[in-house]
């Protein structure tokens, strides 16, 4: 239905996408989780960037970190298990501080292998302690081997590499075996605490299939299952700043991601889409927390099935998105200020939907909408889009009759059919971009009808000069519809009574027709019935009576408008056909957008 409803300007729901990044995006521990997570198999090179600080790993020992250090850790998964774990610490600021007589150990590297833990270190004891290793080094080394690496890859990804000591029970008793469950025990400060940032660069890992990856607000998915392409990421570069007390955390990452997905949402166009299964080849995310936080998501290839969601194509249509529409694109690029580019192919079904001009909607019910090689640059698009869909417009049918006894009649015309149009976009979406493009119409006429005869019943008294004062003229109209490319065919019932006082002078019925031409009015936009001419075929006092009033006749039923185009809508009518149950307008579509249509 075309209505005067207003719509939020295209630009105000980008800004709304925008928006979300000026607080920080929820990237992080809960990010780094989703990658641990999703690992089956990669080296990942990990840099840990430690503040002095000294922890607990066992009733023995204690780890120091003496100054600001970089820890290096290269790690090896193998079917989503830590495979191989080399540490190395080669400044001397790592140091293990033995209690009592045991002597402090600097450790140099370490050498674990997943659920065997340490199976090799390069280690040397300081001052008098440096003696005592070198003569005690198998002691030492069972030192070092008590401390305990994290075997789950979503700890070691948050930087969480050492497991804490545990907090001495201090002779406390187990619970009841039929009592409360005893609450979990608790840990020490970790070597993660001293953590000031995260580095991994360099690293390729794949993924397990059916795994949650969360790069909102660009894109989110999870993992194609099954024997699908596994999705390859590619960790160029990322930094990571656990809070701490007040300060919030830092998130930074650059990576590559090739492969399959399943169901996941994206941006597009200030709205979002989801799909039910993706591939991507080449993509590229840049994801930055700070002041101000931005998302970057590119990629040479990208082909989801859709599943729900609202799509904006440049030119003013928005489609509600009904599951297996399709969408790809070449060079693909969603930019900082949710900006999208690419080369698109569009296959899009939509229960529902809208086209916005200038403030002014149409509703849209079952649309199709297809568009080949549509470049956009920057949310405004330059090519080809086809489209069909079933519109509803109200429109007032208005007569006035031709006696003051009887006011003027209004009734809504309901039509219901099917556009389809062809549009060429060009730089649509932006200031001055333009859209061109043939459209065309079908109107079943059967509501139309049943609207029009409303509108054609009528009972009036009129004079008829010179004979008859006070006639009775009843209009009963019986169809009304079209009659050929460009005529009506009106078919009625008149009749006829003279009456003086209670006593019947007359009565007499019979069937005049009624035919008009059907125009098209290109400064209004409109099309109109006109030159409306009344067939008699009666006989005796009524045929006479209704040669008589066959001018007033057609003065009320000429110049009916049966269509018109809504003032915000540039379409022209530049072509009318009907049938026996339809009518069909075509014409042209040509307007230039302001930046907010």
């Amino acid at each position: 239905m075309i209505s005067a409803r207003k719509t939020i300007p295209r630009a105000v729901a980008l800004a709304l996408l925008t928006a979300r990044l000026a607080s920080p995006p929820v990237w992080g521990a809960s990010l780094m989780d989703e990658l641990g997570d999703a690992v089956k198999d990669g080296n990942v090179r990990l840099t840990l960037h430690l503040a002095p600080g000294q922890v607990a790993i066992n009733p023995s020992w204690d780890l120091r970190v003496e100054k600001v250090t970089a820890a290096s850790v290269l790690l090896t998964a193998n079917d989503g298990k830590l495979s191989e774990l080399h540490f190395r610490a080669p400044d001397g600021s790592l140091v293990l501080v033995g209690h009592g007589l045991y002597p402090n150990i600097v450790i140099e590297e370490i050498d674990a292998a997943g659920e065997k833990g340490i199976t090799g270190a390069r280690f040397h004891g300081r001052g008098f302690g440096r003696l005592v290793v070198s003569l005690f080094r198998k002691t030492a080394m069972k030192a070092v081997a008590k401390m305990r690496f994290h075997d789950d890859l979503a700890s070691l990804f948050r930087g969480d590499i050492l497991m804490p000591a545990a907090t001495p029970d201090h002779g406390k008793t187990a619970a009841p075996a039929r009592g409360p469950a005893p609450a979990p025990e608790a840990k020490g400060p970790s070597l993660f605490d001293l953590v000031q940032t995260l580095e991994i660069r360099d690293s390729t890992l794949t993924a397990f299939g059916g795994r949650r990856l969360t790069f909102e607000p660009a894109i989110a998915f999870a993992t194609a299952p099954g024997k699908q392409e596994a999705l390859s990421v590619r960790l160029d570069f990322l930094a990571y700043t656990p809070a701490r007390g007040d300060a919030g955390s830092r998130f930074e990452m650059k990576a590559g991601l090739d492969g399959s997905l399943a169901d996941g949402t994206m941006a597009f166009g200030g709205d979002r889409i989801a799909f039910s299964r993706g591939t991507l080849q080449g993509g590229e995310l840049d994801l930055r927390t700070g002041e101000p936080a931005s998302v970057a998501f590119s990629a040479k290839g990208i082909a989801l099935t859709l599943s729900s969601g609202r799509l904006l194509v440049p030119g003013g249509l928005r489609i509600t998105v009904d599951r297996g529409s399709t969408f790809s694109a070449r060079e693909f690029r969603l930019d900082e200020a949710a900006r999208v580019s690419g080369i698109l192919n569009l296959d899009l079904k939509g229960r529902t939907g809208d086209w916005a001009r200038a403030g002014t909607v149409a509703a849209m019910e079952s649309v199709d909408l297809h568009a080949r090689g549509l470049t956009l640059r920057n949310n405004e698009a330059t090519g080809e889009v086809e489209m069909s869909f079933q519109y509803r417009l109200e429109y007032p049918l208005v007569v006035k009759y031709p006696v003051p006894e009887i006011a003027e009649r209004r009734v809504m015309l309901d039509f219901r059919g099917t556009l389809q149009g062809k549009l060429a976009l060009e730089k649509a979406g932006g200031p001055g971009g333009r859209v061109r493009g043939m459209y065309s119409l079908r109107v079943p006429w059967a509501p139309v009808e049943k609207a029009a005869l409303e509108v054609l019943r009528a009972k009036w008294t009129q004079d008829v000069r010179p004979v008859f004062r006070k006639v009775d003229i009843t209009v009963d109209p019986s169809s009304f519809g079209p009659c050929g490319t460009e005529c009506f065919l009106a078919k009625f019932k008149v009749t006829v009574d003279k009456k003086s006082g209670k006593t019947s002078l007359f009565h007499e019925e019979c069937a005049p027709q009624g035919q008009a031409k059907l125009e098209i009015d290109k400064a209004t936009r409109s099309v109109v019935l006109r030159d409306v001419k009344l067939e008699p075929h009666c006989q005796g006092v009524t045929g006479w009576v209704v040669n008589r009033i066959a001018p007033l006749f057609a003065k009320v039923y000429s110049d009916v408008t049966v269509l018109k185009v809504p003032e915000s809508f540039p379409f022209s009518i530049d072509e009318v056909k009907s049938g026996m149950n339809w009518i069909e307008v075509a014409g042209k579509i040509d307007w230039e957008e302001g930046g907010g249509g």
